[in-house]
């Protein structure tokens, strides 16, 4: 007698989107869940082999359907409706003047950063170099990112003419559209472009503390990270910077060592303190974010090059 997994498979694909639904912030509840699958998913696998389907075609259909629809209040007829991230849970640390060096950390975290949301509208502006138009932050791809950063490093632009700008931008004026979500996008582009000058930025001051207690968390998780992979990098600096000891001992009467590892460990011990200096100002609130990591950047140069810190 053949089995019926009917029930089976329904659940299973579920499951399914109510994890999708999780990831994605949607606060679909499990009879949601349930009722969208009955009206959307369901039908197309009803009659199927359960040991044929692969939860990872179900994913992508799931993802295929919700790219443009939402869970009904009632029913189970799905309503068109898009989910975004809001530019004013965007603080304005995020949005502050980066070097162009800084971007791939800035959109997609890393070094202290908090990263975009997935969700978050976003388009990427720079003159002859990229023009990704309105997308989701999540359809950006890291290698894109990379790509612009060494384009615009072959440009060898001045100090000062480098620097990425972002801007919050509204897609209507409707006072009606005002509170909608999908109605504001983050500009990304260079100071003094063609985006730069044809777009009005919105006014808007978003401070840490407006944020979502789940999204402090995670600007907190960032920093901490931040903090470790600094304190391993000064640690491995220690290391590279110590004598090792010698594997033949020096003839007699042979001159003495010239003291050059000496001075190496004490070029990095100067180094980390002025680094440190710097750190601090920012801190207190003495130099801005841009500062900060302008002259950070000069402190590094500086000692590569074999300057005094």
């Amino acid at each position: 007698m053949k089995k019926n997994f009917s029930m089976k498979i329904f659940n299973l694909i579920a499951k399914r989107v109510y994890k999708i639904s999780k990831k994605r912030k949607l606060g679909w509840t499990w009879q949601q869940c349930q009722k969208w699958t009955s009206a959307n998913l369901y039908k197309s696998y009803k009659g199927k082999s359960f040991s044929k389907i692969k939860v990872t075609d179900v994913d992508k259909e799931v993802i295929a359907i919700l790219d443009g629809k939402a869970m009904p209040a009632v029913g189970v007829t799905a309503k068109k409706a898009e989910v975004c991230f809001n530019i004013n849970q965007v603080t304005n640390d995020q949005t502050d003047d980066i070097g162009f060096y800084y971007l791939k950390d800035r959109i997609f975290g890393g070094n202290g950063e908090l990263g975009f949301d997935d969700n978050l509208k976003i388009a990427v502006e720079v003159d002859g170099l990229i023009s990704t138009g309105l997308i989701k932050k999540y359809q950006l791809a890291t290698s894109d990112i990379t790509n612009l950063i060494s384009e615009i490093r072959k440009l060898k632009l001045p100090s000062g003419d480098d620097s990425i700008i972002f801007k919050r931008v509204m897609i209507s004026d409707k006072i009606s559209e005002m509170n909608n979500p999908c109605n504001g996008y983050i500009l990304i582009t260079m100071l003094g472009s063609s985006a730069d000058v044809n777009t009005n930025e919105v006014d808007m001051d978003v401070k840490e503390k407006d944020l979502s207690p789940e999204l402090k968390a995670k600007l907190d998780e960032a920093r901490k990270l931040d903090e470790a992979s600094k304190q391993a990098m000064a640690n491995k600096k220690r290391v590279v910077g110590m004598e090792r000891p010698k594997q033949v001992e020096p003839k007699k009467g042979a001159e003495e060592p010239s003291g050059k590892t000496v001075l190496d460990a004490e070029r990095y011990k100067a180094l980390n303190r002025t680094l440190e200096i710097l750190k601090e100002d920012y801190k207190d609130g003495l130099i801005t974010k841009k500062q900060y990591q302008a002259r950070q950047q000069q402190i590094l140069n500086k000692f590569e090059r074999g300057g005094k810190i």
